[in-house]
């Protein structure tokens, strides 16, 4: 639910007030409202460390309000599963999440949109499994012909247990604003955008008993879990920024 989806990367993911296609029910709900048709989006990202994700949304507008549909799935392989630290891994195991959302937008008068998105949430990590819902709410706002404000609150709502602890997912408040250039420079085609965020959790993963994060974006978190087994232990590795801040 950290990594982002298709040309909202190329932006530095500042797309609360930009977003107006199906991705909008992945960034902002109310950004459903900005486009004047129908649209299907599917994107595939193989990522670092053997991480891979798939996204697909999809957009159906009326005339005073927007439907939206969308599956988001990340997935990490062949984690080495040991007994003791060792160079040799007694078998491997994968770590995989699943979000299945519905997004519904309004309008409101000629300048305001509304949206709100419902999710339903899976996870699995190694043989445990668990599942939780989560909303998130829009605001668009049309300041002008070319400037657009927006603010969205995401990923509010819980997890299940999975094996001790619960998840906790990555809540965050986004305000964004977006201006159009284009009509001011003609055959150039430039929009200005910023995001300002504030995330509420500090790690998104279940807190392993006995592992910890590291603070520098680019390290992988390590984990080691003990199992109810006697004597079996998990340790593995995965990317950190996956999963943290």
């Amino acid at each position: 639910m950290k990594i982002g989806v298709v040309r909202a990367g190329g932006m530095g993911e500042a797309f609360a007030a930009v977003a107006d296609d199906a991705t909008a029910t992945y960034w902002n709900p109310a950004g459903l409202m900005a486009s004047d048709r129908n649209n299907l989006t599917m994107m595939h990202n193989s990522w670092l460390e053997s991480v891979n994700s798939q996204f697909g949304a999809v957009q159906f507008r009326g005339a005073t309000s927007a439907w939206g549909f969308h599956v988001y799935s990340l997935g990490v392989d062949d984690i080495p599963a040991r007994d003791f630290p060792t160079n040799e891994p007694v078998e491997q195991f994968g770590a995989n999440y699943l979000s299945l959302g519905i997004s519904h937008a309004r309008k409101f008068g000629e300048k305001l949109d509304v949206g709100i998105t419902a999710k339903y949430l899976f996870e699995k990590i190694y043989v445990y499994t668990a599942n939780g819902y989560a909303v998130d709410f829009g605001l668009r706002y049309r300041l002008g012909e070319n400037l657009n404000l927006a603010g969205a609150l995401q990923n509010l709502g819980g997890m299940n247990e999975l094996n001790l602890e619960k998840t906790k997912l990555p809540a965050l408040m986004r305000v964004g604003a977006a201006y159009d250039l284009s009509k001011m420079l003609g055959s150039v085609n430039l929009l200005l955008a910023g995001d300002v965020l504030n995330r509420w959790t500090r790690c998104a993963h279940p807190r392993w008993r006995g592992s910890r994060c590291l603070e520098t974006t680019d390290a992988p978190c390590r984990l080691h879990e003990r199992l109810r087994e006697p004597q079996r232990h998990i340790w593995g590795r995965y990317p950190q920024n996956v999963i943290s801040n």
